[in-house]
């Protein structure tokens, strides 16, 4: 699997739509793709924090997370939109004629 860089407590893929994809595909599990609004609402509701640190896989969603990040830290994190990953997925499901999983 790629490097993970953490974020606010958030295990965030660092990787490409492919590798992201492939890893979910071998192990399967919880994927969230976390966005500006997800992040305020981390600090108010412990339920959704405890779920969305516990997902077995996150992508960088947020534009405005990734710039930020590198301003501030001076890291770089691959931003991976929520819609380009099912877009891959369908795809690659497609591809791989696994129709009948959706």
């Amino acid at each position: 699997m790629s490097a993970t860089t953490q974020i606010l407590g958030i295990r965030f893929f660092n990787g490409d739509v492919e590798e992201a994809i492939g890893t979910m595909l071998r192990h399967g599990g919880f994927l969230i793709a976390p966005s500006g609004t997800c992040f305020a609402r981390l600090r108010e509701d412990e339920v959704y924090r405890r779920a969305v640190i516990a997902a077995d896989l996150a992508i960088a969603d947020s534009g405005l997370m990734v710039l930020l990040w590198r301003l501030l830290r001076a890291e770089r994190i691959t931003r991976i939109s929520g819609l380009k990953y099912v877009k891959h997925l369908l795809g690659k499901l497609k591809a791989d004629r696994a129709g009948e999983i959706l």
